[in-house]
């Protein structure tokens, strides 16, 4: 699905549970993709994000079980709770080098997600990222402000 030009918004949860939806292109102007939006989308392969997005929102991507990458350009700055949470297929994700927060659970029960590096620039994350993502590999060199005070291991891997 293509979702035209002239569109500037597509609001919380507009495609959530949208069973048999498996492609979507959004186009450039959108800036967010909102709290919901593709939630539940079971069915969904494949998005091409544009590089206007800024922010990925809460839940924006959860349980998209068939989804297997995921290119993320580098206009994105934040990724929001339980943004791809239960994308349990997810196993290649390219996290942008504009990349400055990540919030919890982001990427929660991505169980095939294997190996990740985390931009320099994010310098702020919340706990659980990656939890139960057995076997993942977190690549990161930059410094982290963890407003829980938890290291980024024992937050990310350990739980």
């Amino acid at each position: 699905m293509t979702v035209p030009d002239n569109v500037l918004k597509i609001d919380s949860g507009a495609f959530n549970r949208c069973i048999r939806l498996t492609s979507v292109n959004i186009p450039d102007g959108i800036t967010k993709i909102d709290s919901e939006t593709f939630n539940q989308c079971v069915s969904l392969k494949s998005i091409a994000i544009p590089e206007s997005v800024i922010e990925i929102g809460y839940g924006a991507f959860e349980d998209c079980v068939c989804l297997t990458s995921v290119n993320i350009p580098d206009s994105v700055t934040k990724i929001g709770i339980d943004a791809f949470r239960g994308c349990t297929n997810l196993a290649s994700i390219a996290l942008p080098n504009g990349l400055n927060k990540i919030n919890y659970h982001a990427f929660m029960e991505c169980a095939s997600l294997t190996s990740v590096t985390i931009p320099d620039g994010v310098i702020e994350y919340g706990s659980e990222i990656f939890c139960s993502c057995k076997d993942i590999t977190i690549t990161y060199k930059g410094k982290i402000y963890d407003h829980e005070n938890r290291g980024l291991v024992h937050s990310a891997i350990m739980w």
